[in-house]
């Protein structure tokens, strides 16, 4: 059932963050550059979208490009009650994905999501791009839950931010490289009533990871702690930053 792997196959775990998920693509042009073959790929929230782009065939300039030529501001659109809605981010992500399940993407991919109906974390590896992605995305009280199939679905960061389980399972004898764009370190700073609603749910998700950290055959713990979650205008550096920590680090564990 499990394929042998060369030593230089790899899976690539990315955890939520928001903005700071640019820093996910370095990671990967990092690794690309360092020869490694990227098997598979999980994401919880801003992850599970750098990971979508990323199983769908992108490469790192071309996600960066486009990270950076959406108006982010403009994206989410007002819904019911008030909290924004992915009616607008539906049509952008299907614009650039030309697949209709992800099972057919060219590498596994996998995102962890918070089901409200079952009140189970699920890990899904099958079924439509945008509505999986999405709805990995959607923090309470801030986005819109996603409604598919027979599920409710929001954020997967709430209680699987570093969703390696799925990797795991699928191929036990890969080895697995975590990115983490949460680092452990407090901000002292109002943030805001967006930022600081977005702070106090990324700190309840931030005592679930753990147990997924000892799971990592590799943890890359960024250090973008100096950029604020919901700052969209510092993509280049965040980029730059999982490029550089990444080659710094993969390099003693060559």
């Amino acid at each position: 059932m499990h394929s042998a792997f060369a030593e230089n196959d790899i899976g690539v775990c990315l955890s939520g963050g928001v903005a700071r998920g640019a820093a996910h693509i370095g990671v990967l042009q990092a690794l690309l550059e360092m020869g490694f073959n990227v098997k598979a790929v999980s994401g919880a929230s801003a992850g599970a979208l750098v990971g979508l782009f990323f199983a769908a065939g992108y490469k790192p300039h071309e996600m960066l490009s486009i990270l950076k030529s959406i108006n982010w501001f403009t994206t989410f659109t007002v819904g019911k009650g008030g909290i924004l809605g992915f009616k607008k981010a539906f049509k952008i992500i299907r614009s650039y994905i030309p697949y209709n399940n992800i099972k057919d993407l060219p590498i596994y991919y996998s995102a962890s999501v918070l089901d409200l109906f079952s009140g189970e974390t699920i890990y899904l590896d099958e079924g439509e791009p945008a509505s999986i992605a999405l709805g990995s995305c959607a923090l309470p009280f801030i986005f819109e839950p996603v409604a598919y199939k027979n599920m409710l679905l929001v954020d997967g960061g709430l209680t699987e931010n570093l969703p390696v389980n799925p990797i795991k399972i699928k191929y036990p004898n890969l080895k697995v490289v975590c990115s983490d764009i949460m680092p452990n370190v407090l901000i002292k700073e109002n943030l805001g009533t967006f930022g600081n609603l977005l702070r106090s749910t990324f700190l309840i998700a931030r005592k679930n990871m753990d147990l997924s950290k000892k799971l990592c055959d590799i943890y890359l713990e960024l250090p973008v702690q100096h950029i604020s979650f919901i700052n969209y205008k510092k993509f280049d550096e965040l980029y730059n930053i999982g490029y550089s920590y990444t080659k710094s680090v993969m390099s003693k564990n060559l």
